[in-house]
């Protein structure tokens, strides 16, 4: 934060901050460190801050109700369904594909391809397969998550969330 010579004034106590706690520091120690600070600037500013002081709390999700909680659950819970249903058609599918390949395998097989050879090539497919529908569903994901953050009304999310496609999650799964 900056603030302008003319901005600073001792009167208003109205700044939250959030972060994040060193690793191994308790809220204890936290609460203590900041009860210094603020004796300090009691100390300096008498007048404006004494009596004032400062608390290190956990953050909790108190932003979004528990019905709104709730409802999210379900929505992913349809979401997660969706998507297992979209992987057995697509499973189911392959099958079928392989079972009216069978006559193409004991081709390629009596003119000296290996289980190996046929093996790789059947991977090679599904692997390329694969990459082209996480690449579109990827792609359709980020369109969708635009329109939908346009189409919500003006503050009915919080400062604090962070709407956007998520690279390290992403590629965790």
């Amino acid at each position: 934060m900056a603030f302008k010579p003319e901005q600073i004034t001792h009167d208003m106590h109205w700044l939250a901050v959030m972060g994040r706690l060193k690793p191994g520091v308790t809220l204890q120690q936290a609460n203590a460190d900041m009860d210094g600070v603020t004796r300090r600037i009691a100390e300096t500013y008498p007048v404006s801050n004494k009596g004032w002081g400062a608390s290190v709390e956990p953050l909790k999700n108190n932003f979004t109700s528990r019905n709104t909680i709730k409802n999210l659950w379900l929505l992913m819970g349809a979401v997660g369904f969706v998507l297992l249903i979209a992987c057995v058609n697509v499973a189911n599918l392959l099958l079928a594909r392989g079972t009216i390949r069978q006559k193409e395998v004991a081709v390629r097989a009596s003119l000296g391809a290996t289980r190996w050879q046929l093996f790789l090539q059947f991977l090679s497919e599904s692997l390329a397969l694969a990459f082209i529908g996480g690449a579109i569903g990827v792609s359709l994901a980020w369109a969708m998550l635009r329109v939908i953050v346009v189409l919500l009304p003006p503050f009915s999310v919080p400062t604090e969330a962070d709407i956007r496609l998520n690279l390290p999650v992403l590629f965790s799964a």
